[in-house]
C-alpha cells in the first residue's frame, strides 16, 4: 500500500488482459490524469476497453503470505501491522466498526449472522465470504461490471448495516391510556388491539402518549 500514489478508485488481484500476474495488484486511480511515482513494484500498464489506465504493482515478497490468506478468506489470521494498515488505507478509527469485527471475528457480529442465518457456527468461521475472484477481476465487459457492482452492494448493506430501530418501551398510566416512546415518535396504528384514536404529550415528562379506545 505504500507503494501506491494517489486517491485510488478501484483494485483488483486479476486482469483478463494479463493473466500471468498473479501476485499483483491492478489499480486505477480516481484521477484520469494521474501518473504515479515511480516505485519498483510498479511493473506494468495498459489501456482498458473502458479507456481507464491500468497500473499493475507486483505485491513485495514479504507480503505474499498476507495475500494468500486474504485470498482464501483467512481474514482474522492477518497480521495485525497489516490489519492496521487496512484500517488506515479506508480512513477507519472506530473499532466497532464492521470492518474491524469481521479482521477480529467478535463474537456479537458471529451472533447476528448466526441469528440472521437461523444456525451454529464453528467457533473458527471467517465472518465474512472468501472474495469472489470475478469481482476481483478487472471487469472486461458491462456484464461483469454489473455483476460487479450487485456483489459489491451486498457487501456495502453487510458492511454498513442500518441501525437497527429501537422496540417501543410500553408504560401504562391508566386504563384509558397507553405511553409507547419509539425513536420516530411515530403512531403505531392499533396498540393491544386497540385502535388509536389521537395523542397527547404527557407533561412534565414529555412522552408522547397514546389514546387508545
Amino acid at each position: 500500500m505504500e507503494h501506491l500514489d494517489g486517491p485510488v478508485k478501484s483494485s483488483y488481484i486479476r486482469s483478463a488482459v494479463l493473466p500471468i500476474y498473479r501476485n499483483h495488484i491492478f489499480v486505477v486511480y480516481e484521477k484520469e490524469n494521474h501518473i504515479p511515482k515511480k516505485s519498483s513494484c510498479l511493473i506494468d500498464k495498459y489501456t482498458s476497453d473502458f479507456n481507464e489506465k491500468v497500473y499493475v504493482y507486483e505485491i513485495p515478497k514479504k507480503y505474499i503470505p498476507e495475500f494468500e490468506k486474504f485470498k482464501l478468506g483467512k481474514y482474522s489470521e492477518l497480521n495485525s501491522r497489516y490489519k492496521q494498515r487496512i484500517f488506515n488505507f479506508h480512513n477507519i478509527c472506530n473499532s466497532e466498526s464492521r470492518l474491524a469485527k469481521v479482521l477480529y471475528k467478535h463474537s456479537d457480529l458471529k451472533s447476528e449472522i448466526e441469528d440472521v442465518l437461523n444456525c451454529s457456527m464453528p467457533n473458527n468461521q471467517e465472518l465474512s465470504s472468501v472474495p469472489d475472484l470475478k469481482v476481483e477481476t478487472y471487469p472486461s465487459s458491462n456484464k461483469d461490471v454489473q455483476y460487479s457492482e450487485e456483489v459489491l452492494k451486498i457487501h456495502r448493506n453487510f458492511f454498513n448495516p442500518r441501525p437497527k430501530a429501537k422496540r417501543p418501551i410500553i408504560k401504562r398510566v391508566n386504563t384509558d391510556f397507553s405511553i409507547v416512546v419509539t425513536q420516530s415518535g411515530r403512531i403505531i396504528g392499533e396498540h393491544n388491539k386497540k385502535e388509536v384514536v389521537g395523542l397527547r404529550i404527557h407533561k412534565p415528562s414529555n412522552i408522547i402518549v397514546f389514546v387508545t379506545k
